[in-house]
């Protein structure tokens, strides 16, 4: 190894004196290792503060699941009602719309069948059945 000339004065660092050079660099080493351990102590604290930060995420992601099912279960829950209450409307309507068509051929039959007394004494007169047979046929009928 070539031995190292130190530096002429006028160049000469007097932070770095020969004299000082032990203390100083065991003050760095020990000033270099309190602040290491200050910054690991503080990544511990952060890496804490993480795993609780973690957990109540966690806990609130379940939460949140919990209620969204909730509300899917809800929706469902209310569709299935709407569903019901329009179909039940759908049925009224059916059932309305199919009293109106019985409606109409009930009157329409009643129409149909409807005669009167004149029209049955000129059918049967026309059958040669006289009023008072007509009457008798009448009782035993009913």
């Amino acid at each position: 190894m070539a031995h190292v000339v130190p530096p002429p004065h006028r160049f000469r660092n007097y932070a770095l004196d020969p004299k000082l050079f032990d203390n100083q660099y065991s003050m760095s080493i020990c000033e270099g290792f309190f602040r290491g351990a200050v910054m690991l102590q503080r990544v511990n604290e952060l890496r804490d503060i993480n795993e609780g930060l973690l957990r109540e995420l966690k806990t609130s992601q379940t939460v949140v699941a919990e209620l969204r099912c909730r509300v899917v279960d809800a929706e469902r829950k209310l569709l299935e009602k709407e569903n019901v209450g329009a179909l039940l409307k759908q049925k009224e309507r059916a059932w309305q719309d199919e009293k109106e068509h019985l409606l109409a051929d009930v009157k329409f039959y009643k129409e149909a069948v409807a005669v009167s007394a004149t029209d049955v004494d000129i059918l049967y007169a026309d059958l040669g059945i006289a009023q008072d047979d007509s009457q008798r046929l009448a009782i035993e009928c009913h």
